[in-house]
């Protein structure tokens, strides 16, 4: 998810803009310590998994309210 974000991001941005976001990612993560950049990794991750989950929670729920109403026009 994070991934598709950066990239639809990048695909508005110029060429310039995109040369100066890859400059400055690899200066972050080269600022960071190892351990510190996998744990971000791992965390960003785990987030990811969540908000698929919750995003499968909510399409489950959505499909419920539907046949719910569809049911209840069916007795009215």
């Amino acid at each position: 998810m994070f991934r598709m974000l950066r990239a639809d991001c990048l695909s508005l941005m110029s060429v310039v803009e995109r040369e100066d976001a890859d400059h400055n990612v690899s200066q972050l993560s080269a600022s960071f310590s190892p351990a510190l950049f996998v744990d971000l990794q791992q965390k960003i991750k785990a987030l990811e998994r969540k908000l698929e989950s919750r995003e499968k929670d909510l399409t489950s729920t959505r499909a419920a309210l539907q046949k719910s109403e569809t049911e209840l026009k069916v007795h009215q």
